[in-house]
């Protein structure tokens, strides 16, 4: 309960993040690099010319977010 309330107050500190991730995409289009929290699972942008974390990613609208706590697709 403290935990949560702390966490409302002031927030993730993204202190512990994934290495940097860039999708796979067609050749030809560009591909972002992004971080993620471990924490919190946050996205945020990623530069590797400065190595440095940006701005959060937007959340997926939720038609293209998987459903929660299932990794099967649904056909």
């Amino acid at each position: 309960m403290i935990a949560v309330m702390f966490d409302f107050l002031f927030g993730c500190r993204h202190k512990r993040t994934t290495r940097p991730i860039t999708p796979l995409h067609k050749p030809g289009t560009e591909a972002d690099t992004y971080v993620a929290c471990l924490d919190c699972g946050k996205r945020f942008h990623y530069d590797v010319t400065t190595m440095s974390i940006g701005m959060p990613i937007p959340h997926p609208p939720a038609a293209y977010r998987p459903a929660s706590g299932s990794f099967q697709t649904q056909y």
